[in-house]
């Protein structure tokens, strides 16, 4: 998982993925219902991006170079 680049110990690891989770869960979830609106999908993958990519740098700004340099993420 990307959380191994920013040297965080395992507690930090569970809340964050914890979060990561959630946010995930609640964004798949509406994704599901407007699953035949392909536009509406293309958004919400953006904006789960978005959010992980806020938190990450945001909490762990030293990862902040793995993120700009993987163009998948």
């Amino acid at each position: 998982m990307i959380l191994s680049q920013f040297n965080v110990d395992l507690a930090e690891n569970k809340i964050i993925s914890k979060i990561i989770v959630e946010v995930t869960d609640a964004i798949l979830n509406l994704w599901i219902r407007e699953q035949k609106d392909k536009e509406f999908s293309d958004k919400i993958i953006i904006e789960l991006k978005i959010i992980l990519k806020s938190y990450l740098t945001r909490y762990f700004p030293g990862g902040q170079n793995h993120l700009d340099s993987d163009s998948s993420f």
